[in-house]
């Protein structure tokens, strides 16, 4: 789940549809849509430039795949904030959420998504971990 608002308001308009069928289906499945729904409307907040509910919704989003136990689900929205605070200058938090996520997709199994944060990360600042 790129962030793509700058470059298309068709993405935008595709995530609203999306997080529409999943507050419908959380309905009938709340502790599997939950945190999915709480990240898509991170995302949104942060397309829009609200800083403080994107920020609020990402450790939201972690909070509840923690509590129901969905590391892929918390390793994904990790890897969100990280990308979102390293966008907007919060070094400290990117960091924190750049290890969480890494150590939850190495968690789930995800090794090689493990990897590549760790790739990315060196590129992003330069140099090697």
């Amino acid at each position: 789940m790129a962030r793509r608002c700058s470059k298309s308001r068709r993405w935008m308009t595709s995530a609203e549809k999306r997080l529409k069928l999943f507050k419908k289906s959380a309905k009938h499945a709340t502790a599997n849509c939950q945190q999915k729904i709480l990240l898509i409307e991170a995302e949104l907040f942060a397309c829009r430039k609200q800083r403080e509910n994107a920020s609020k919704l990402f450790e939201d989003a972690i909070a509840k795949a923690e509590e129901h136990k969905f590391i892929c689900d918390e390793a994904m929205a990790h890897e969100r904030a990280w990308l979102f605070f390293e966008s907007i200058g919060d070094s400290f938090k990117a960091s924190r959420h750049h290890v969480r996520a890494y150590n939850c997709f190495l968690e789930w199994g995800a090794e090689a998504k493990a990897q590549e944060l760790y790739k990315e990360r060196a590129r992003m600042e330069g140099s090697s971990m």
